[in-house]
């Protein structure tokens, strides 16, 4: 018998399952980790999704599917009780979390170069199949239900906005076996979807202030941008911070990742308390790409010397700020190690492990126990589901257009319109907020049945998007995308230093580290040895 065969692995996987039962127990007692406390919830729905997820993997589907399908069944099956024992802040939390996970690998795996040579295709794809599909689905609703245009736009923003915890790891998967790589296509969708969500997420919190005329338009109007230049701004601080505190080499991996983790945590879940929601998501992927960077320059001294010595070379003359020369060799020398793994490396290959064993199923598995199916009303269902398909299929043509004249075959743009559809996280943590709004401040019953069937749509939407958007960017990923030689002896780490060289392939991080030693960093000019 292998050493982890089938039965083994499963053998394995059970007496894990049943040891961390045990340690629940021990931390929580048996009030919160016994049947009917929201810790057992938990569990059981972690427990279910990541054995569904491996079926689900084993017949050729993406795991996400059998964790949503997982956590639905646990939460709408009468008799298990588990979704009125899950705790709504507890679940919310940790699909934060978890969100931040992915969203961290997504910044380290963000390719610069072809991210600068791909900006503005970027932002067009962020931007106008978002705008596009809201106000179809607006016009679709409101014209149906005869709703106000505001609680229409705000129903369309709902739908509008993409999934990156199945976006992301979809294409993570295609970009390690080298597909879309040479022309930037995983980069380009990755760092659009970012921008995609703060774009809905900021449209939403207009529509909501405007529907319940709470607190002043324009200052709604006004809050949005702030939030996203709150975001960045931030997430670009505290990722040049873990790139000065962190090693480039020999660091290890899950100290920067575990930095890493705990910033993106503050971000998403800190920009709550604070309420400027629609930065979180952004300073998550800032970070990451900004830590990413300056442990490719070797460190953040070296980093702020480089861009410093490029202004100076557009302006005539390069020249290094005072302070900055001495600084870049400190104390322990640890800015010019020149010795062990590449720090972004070692963490995006251990944030690869978490997200895999622990992010991927509570994240997927939450989502499909938010889906509550008692609450569905089967004639809005329908009204929604014309919305929703109106939606995507204006969104799909909107988003292959947008990709005309970028040097794009026809057949990779129709799969970039393809990976535009999957919609989860976003629907899941702001599809109630309308109904517990109206419901919180006594806005009356026809809020409240407004708000119901925002919610009710957004359920169809993570029902309908996310299972069939990941399969479709899987089928068609591996059909429409060219894959890159493995030998031609290129990797994202020498990829990413070169800055704005415009043969970046954009390979994986984890794939760089998993096949090959990192190239070593070059000496900065005029460094001290």
């Amino acid at each position: 018998m292998g050493a982890w065969d089938p039965a083994r692995r499963a053998a394995v996987a059970a007496a894990c399952a049943a040891l961390l039962w045990a340690v629940l127990v021990s931390l929580f007692g048996d009030v919160e980790a016994f049947p009917g406390g929201s810790i057992f919830a938990v569990f059981a729905i972690f427990v279910a999704s990541s054995a569904l997820g491996t079926v689900a993997e084993l017949v050729g589907l993406p795991p996400l599917v059998g964790g949503i399908v997982a956590g639905f069944c646990l939460s709408n099956i009468p008799g298990t009780g588990l979704g009125s024992d899950l705790n709504a802040g507890l679940a919310s939390a940790l699909r934060g979390i978890a969100l931040v996970i992915i969203l961290t690998r997504a910044g380290l795996g963000l390719d610069r170069a072809a991210l600068v040579r791909l900006s503005g295709p970027a932002l067009r794809l962020a931007v106008i199949p978002n705008f596009v599909e809201a106000a179809t689905a607006a016009a679709v609703l409101s014209g149906v239900l005869g709703w106000p245009i505001e609680w229409g736009a705000l129903a369309g923003f709902v739908l509008s906005a993409v999934s990156p915890a199945v976006v992301v790891p979809s294409l993570l998967r295609l970009q390690d076996q080298g597909l879309g790589v040479d022309k930037g296509i995983p980069t380009l969708i990755m760092a659009a979807a970012s921008f995609d969500d703060v774009i809905a997420i900021s449209g939403f919190g207009v529509c909501l202030s405007l529907a319940f005329s709470e607190g002043d338009p324009v200052w709604a109007g006004v809050k949005s941008p702030l939030e996203l230049i709150a975001g960045a701004a931030f997430g670009l601080v505290m990722g040049l911070v873990a790139g000065l505190m962190i090693p480039a080499r020999g660091g290890g991996g899950a100290v920067a990742g575990t930095l890493l983790i705990g910033i993106g945590v503050v971000a998403v879940l800190g920009s709550r308390l604070v309420h400027l929601d629609g930065g979180g998501a952004l300073g998550v992927i800032v970070a990451g790409m900004a830590a990413r960077a300056a442990w490719d320059e070797g460190g953040t001294l070296r980093l702020i010397r480089a861009v410093w010595n490029n202004r100076g070379e557009k302006q005539g003359g390069a020249r290094t700020p005072d302070g900055v020369a001495s600084a870049v060799t400190p104390v322990g020398g640890h800015e010019l190690d020149e010795e062990g793994p590449h720090a972004g490396l070692e963490a995006s290959a251990w944030l690869r492990t978490v997200w895999t064993l622990v992010g991927q199923p509570m994240l997927f598995g939450l989502i499909g126990a938010a889906v509550d199916i008692s609450v569905v009303d089967l004639e809005v269902l329908g009204i929604g589901a014309g919305a929703l398909f109106a939606g995507l299929v204006v969104r799909c043509i909107a988003a292959f257009l947008c990709m005309l004249g970028t040097g794009f075959e026809l057949s990779e743009q129709a799969f970039i319109a393809l990976a535009w559809l999957p919609k989860a996280t976003v629907q899941a943590a702001i599809g109630s907020i309308a109904l517990d709004t109206a419901v919180s401040i006594s806005a009356g019953s026809e809020a409240e049945k407004r708000g119901l069937a925002v919610l009710t749509i957004a359920v169809l939407a993570i029902v309908v998007t996310a299972p069939v958007g990941a399969v479709l960017i899987s089928v068609f990923g591996h059909r429409w995308l060219a894959q890159k030689p493995v030998d031609d002896g290129t990797n994202d780490a020498a990829v990413s230093r070169g800055g704005g060289d415009d043969t970046s392939n954009g390979a994986a991080p984890e794939e760089a580290i998993a096949d090959e030693e990192p190239t070593p960093l070059p000496p900065p000019s005029g460094a001290a040895a």
